[in-house]
């Protein structure tokens, strides 16, 4: 029985590490991005700005298409 609970443990934290590494990818794009859109420090021309808008609304699209799959 100790075992078959120490495996389950194990099962669930190998799923959760999963979980994390499969959202931390997409969350990782949209917190870049939209650092990049709202920094007063850079000049962003509207083709580099318009190209992280949709980048942030591919990856947060991305995240939830991942969560959706759980």
């Amino acid at each position: 029985m100790r075992r078959k609970c120490k495996r389950q443990n194990e099962q669930k934290t190998e799923f959760l590490h999963h979980v994390a590494h499969e959202l931390k990818t997409p969350l990782t794009a949209i917190i870049s991005s939209s650092e990049l859109v709202t920094s007063e420090e850079l000049m962003v021309n509207p083709e580099q700005k318009e190209r992280l808008l949709t980048n942030i609304n591919r990856s947060a699209w991305l995240m939830d298409k991942r969560v959706g799959n759980y």
